[in-house]
């Protein structure tokens, strides 16, 4: 008998005739990636690459006619944004690599081929910069953050975009977050105490006797570790005199409300009922709130202004069942540009348009066209009560052929995937590792354990201390609700995960070996002694609160034997399941060494090992060809552990630089050229 309805029609299916999605279609290079529109919504813009060309495509909103591309004369993009004349763009480059500069700009609707101007060349080794903000005041400027060499927090300046001079606003010694209004002034510093809180400071100027000017940081909020987490600043109001916020305050789930500077005197925006605030949508001028969401299960909108409430009425119906967000209004409010998205759409972009004095939405296009001609998997929300009372959130993506029994009872192999942060959440969405791992055969069940952000103070704080514990309890009692359902074959489970998710399959395979048959740990820290004392410098003026969130610090006996016992590598002898492992030889996050000696602490145990090492690859993958050719490995290791389908290999590993290793070693353990 099902416990659940929903579930009784999942369960029922018989096998037809099925070709495999290609694992390129997932996790390939996408042919439209950094869409970017400008302020009025009148051009959008995007990257592309065909035949291993990049491109840089400018459309005018809404028609086609005057689409064009261009070579794009630097490789490497990672970030770009239209600037306020709507005819320039700033790239951002990422690193000083060669000649490349960090950010330039380039006249996009200039003939002729594109042209770079350098707008930050080469940093000190060691440097790096980021992109804070834009004004609407400031037009021809950026705001930008230096990070020196060694440097835990950046000096921020203000680069003007025509003489290509930077101006220092402010030097952040001490203060690792500063939040600017919209004529570049700092307004709010913050940092943390020995004791883990959060210290927001007014910055405010003043002049001496000797008319010499001295900035003054008047203490302005503190907050707790888990108050700190879904309490912080969203905007400013145009006037500069209200900041909006995500606020926890006096309430477990967070709200958006409106503070004025100087009285500190609030109003409540928009008070979540299930969840905290998820995203909010903001006047392009006025800067107030115009659309709240929160997400539980799914996306509700639960704030609208009235000067909006008819035209979202009318996407709303025209788009449903999809679900829709504004990626940005024009200033003048009559053009906006619309994303609908859902589990199995990755996203469509229109035009909503009312200059003409009636409603019109024009589709643009889909971000993975080719995807869209094929069957996806529905992705189904759902409540897992864990065994002390908690109820999780967790979304179960069923594959869309499943299989029958002996017994004439359906079940699937299934995968458990855990979340990495952990404090961050998994959401109602397309995900291409749950798609690709149905697209093969398997169920896929992700959930948000307790210290999972988005679901209130009160569960971010019950994961505190818990790594390996009761977050660790969480998962397994999801994988025995799919087992007790009847959705999961109990001889072909597995878990898998990236980062705290690469920990929490350590985890599983050692605390819980009778349940899982394999894991796959993408860059999960194996000794956390040894990850909480290497962490990236820039996570530095956090250590505290970290600590907090971990458990304990390396400072004392107690606290490194707490740490030792909820540590993989002291007990990675236990594993006897065949573990596939991922790591980035330039991860900073989770170093080499995490993996390496998880690899040398199993030794001659007989455990099947296959370990992945990429020398260009960091705490992701972020090369299109390295991620087709992990999980080729992946769906190999998972076809030969749970027997699911695959996709033949080819040449996935032929143009891969990787390090390729099985132990117990084989004849056939290879490195990639």
């Amino acid at each position: 008998m099902c416990l659940l309805a929903f579930l009784c029609t999942l369960l029922i299916g018989t096998w037809r005739s099925f070709a495999l999605i290609p694992r390129e279609e997932f996790f390939g290079r996408s042919e439209i990636y950094l869409l970017r529109v400008d302020a009025q919504v009148r051009r959008l813009s995007y990257l592309s690459v065909r035949n291993s060309t990049f491109s840089l495509c400018v459309r005018e909103l809404p028609f086609l006619k005057s689409h064009f591309c261009r070579r794009m004369p630097i490789a490497g993009v990672s970030d770009c944004w239209w600037m306020n004349d709507g005819q320039r763009m700033l790239f951002y480059h990422g690193s000083s690599v060669g000649s490349n500069p960090t950010l330039f700009t380039m006249d996009v609707l200039q003939k002729g081929p594109l042209k770079v101007r350098p707008a930050l060349a080469h940093l000190p080794a060691g440097s790096f910069v980021i992109v804070l903000g834009f004004s609407h005041i400031k037009v021809d400027s950026v705001l930008i953050g230096i990070y020196g060499p060694n440097s835990e927090s950046f000096d921020a300046y203000a680069l003007n975009l025509n003489t290509m001079q930077k101006t220092l606003i402010f030097k952040s010694d001490g203060y690792h977050k500063v939040f600017f209004d919209y004529d570049f002034r700092p307004i709010l510093a913050m940092n943390e105490s020995s004791d883990g809180w959060t210290h927001y400071f007014r910055i405010r100027s003043s002049s001496d006797d000797n008319d010499t000017d001295r900035t003054i940081f008047q203490r302005y909020k503190s907050l707790s570790v888990e108050g700190a987490v879904s309490t912080y600043p969203l905007h400013f109001s145009n006037d500069n005199k209200i900041i909006y916020w995500q606020n926890s305050e006096g309430r477990d789930k967070a709200a958006v409300t409106a503070e004025h500077l100087d009285t500190h005197f609030t109003t409540v925006i928009y008070e979540p009922t299930m969840s905290d605030v998820d995203a909010v949508s903001w006047h392009p001028i006025t800067f107030e709130p115009l659309i709240v969401e929160e997400n539980y299960l799914k996306p509700e909108v639960g704030f609208v202004h009235d000067s909006i409430r008819e035209d979202y009425d009318f996407l709303r119906s025209f788009f449903e069942p999809d679900l829709f967000t504004v990626v940005r209004f024009s200033e003048n409010m009559l053009r906006w540009l619309v994303m609908t998205y859902s589990d199995v759409n990755p996203g469509s972009y229109y035009l909503y348009t009312k200059e003409s004095g009636f409603r019109s939405v024009f589709f643009l296009l889909h971000l993975k066209g080719s995807l869209l001609r094929h069957q996806l998997a529905v992705k189904r929300p759902l409540e897992i009560e864990s065994r002390d009372g908690f109820r999780q959130v967790c979304y179960l993506t069923m594959p869309l052929l499943p299989e029958t029994n002996s017994t004439g009872r359906s079940s699937v192999p299934t995968i458990i995937w855990v979340h990495g942060g952990p404090h961050s959440r998994v959401y109602w969405s397309y995900d291409p590792v749950s798609q690709f791992f149905a697209s093969r055969g398997y169920a896929v069940l992700d959930c948000n354990f307790r210290g999972s952000v988005g679901y209130g103070r009160s569960y971010l704080k019950a994961g505190f201390g818990e790594w390996g514990g009761k977050m660790q309890d969480d998962i397994t009692d999801a994988a025995l609700w799919a087992l007790r359902t009847g959705i999961t074959d109990p001889t072909r489970l597995a878990i898998g995960g990236a980062s705290y998710g690469g920990y929490s399959v350590l985890c599983g395979l050692i605390f819980t070996p009778e349940l899982y048959a394999c894991g796959i740990d993408m860059f999960g820290p194996t000794n956390l002694v040894t990850t909480f004392q290497s962490m990236p410098i820039s996570w530095l003026p956090m250590r505290n609160s970290i600590a907090i969130r971990l458990g304990a610090t390396v400072n004392t006996s107690e606290g490194d034997s707490f740490l030792r016992s909820r540590s993989p590598y002291f007990k990675a002898r236990n594993i006897s399941q065949p573990l596939l492992v991922l790591q980035g030889l330039l991860d900073d996050r989770v170093l080499p060494r995490e993996s390496d000696q998880l690899i040398e602490a199993l030794g001659d145990s007989g455990t099947p090992v296959t370990y992945l090492l990429f020398p260009y690859e960091g705490h992701g993958l972020m090369t299109p060809i390295n991620r087709v050719a992990f999980f080729a490995v992946a769906e190999k290791f998972l076809h030969d552990c749970l027997n699911g389908t695959m996709e033949p290999m080819d040449k996935e590993l032929e143009d891969v630089f990787v390090i390729f290793e099985t132990f117990p070693l084989k004849n056939d353990s290879i490195e990639g050229t």
